[in-house]
């Protein structure tokens, strides 16, 4: 029988701490589904030959390994996240590991091994499909449902149950450690389970949040802020964020783990739509596991960022590329603090 995580009771509950042990490791085993996968398709594609005779750019590996810009780019920053080949100067090297293990010149080659642990791979099937899609807005994608707000009750519950456990900590982390000082009304955008929200108001009892959500995710937050005994603070409202007009009287704007489910479009969208509902001098706090500047590391920002790509229309983002989305939406004096282990929380005004 599976143990179900419990609210904290009594006064302990204004006191909550971040756990001590790793959730860097807990996203990393999370993840790990994809490495074998990974480096198959890698294997397949001929990346470790093209490689070993020239180190190469992004642009120059793309029409060799038969893929668009944006897959070629989360290959590699994935490969090179698993030390398998490494960025210098601009282009990927091969490492000492893949020179030994992944040439098929070598007496060592572990290729033919790789190759017979994924036949039958369902993962495996399903991130060449994904690479080699020329549409990034198919039927196949999770996040379909959420356009025309058909989140039915059972899909929502188990929404909760998969990412509350897993995000409640990254939450307390935030709440601690993110500038929330002088807002006084926040609305999370897409809050789910009321997740942040809840966190938020344990940790500050001057903050009164909201968790705007379809219809079915709001009856089912509702049960988490009663069980965290919240409901002073969090309240929720029905909300579909590209179709229904944004709540107005709130100082500040939460999107967390929102923006990399998206297209650029609809990504801009968002943005947008959060601008124009902020009043002046109003704050953006973007919740999302960034990508080093160059997108080939730490291991659980890359691996997601290639989750991302394979089952929606989204990405995980370097701070630039956050940065720039934000001032392209009319944001200003943009800051990036780490919050709670691979999550940064990003802090944008309206000025």
């Amino acid at each position: 029988m599976r143990a179900v995580a419990k609210p904290i009771n009594g006064d302990m509950r204004r006191d909550l701490q971040p756990p001590t042990g790793n959730h860097q490791l807990i996203w990393n085993i999370l993840l790990s589904r994809y490495n074998l996968p990974l480096v198959a398709v890698a294997d397949e594609l001929g990346v470790f030959p093209s490689l070993a005779s020239s180190p190469l750019s992004v642009d120059q590996a793309a029409p060799r390994f038969g893929l668009n810009r944006d897959w070629t780019q989360i290959l590699l920053g994935a490969l090179a996240a698993l030390e398998l080949v490494r960025l210098q100067d601009g282009r990927f090297h091969l490492t000492d590991t893949s020179r030994s293990f992944l040439l098929p010149d070598s007496p060592y080659y572990c290729g033919g091994t790789f190759q017979n642990f994924v036949k039958r791979d369902s993962d495996t099937e399903h991130l060449k499909r994904a690479m080699r899609s020329p549409d990034t807005d198919s039927d196949r994608y999770i996040v379909r449902d959420w356009k025309p707000g058909e989140y039915s009750l059972e899909t929502a519950e188990a929404g909760a149950r998969a990412l509350h456990g897993l995000s409640f900590a990254t939450a307390v982390g935030t709440a601690r450690n993110g500038d929330f000082r002088e807002v006084r009304r926040l609305i999370d955008i897409a809050g789910g389970a009321g997740t942040f929200c809840i966190a938020l108001a344990l940790r500050h009892p001057e903050l009164h949040c909201t968790v705007a959500e379809l219809p079915s995710v709001c009856q089912v937050a509702q049960r988490y802020i009663r069980q965290f005994g919240v409901e002073d603070q969090v309240d929720t409202t029905p909300l579909n964020m590209f179709f229904d007009e944004w709540p107005t009287g709130y100082d500040a704007v939460l999107l967390s783990n929102v923006l990399h489910d998206w297209a650029f479009e609809q990504r801009a969208l968002l943005l947008r739509r959060a601008f124009e509902a902020l009043p002046l001098g109003g704050r953006i706090y973007v919740n999302e596991m960034l990508m080093s500047d160059t997108a080939d590391g730490p291991m659980g920002p890359v691996l997601f960022n290639l989750n991302m790509r394979v089952g929606t229309m989204g990405k995980q983002f370097t701070a630039p590329e956050l940065r720039g989305a934000l001032e392209a939406a009319g944001f200003t004096d943009v800051s990036v603090t780490n919050t709670y282990a691979y999550f940064s929380l990003t802090t944008a005004y309206k000025r």
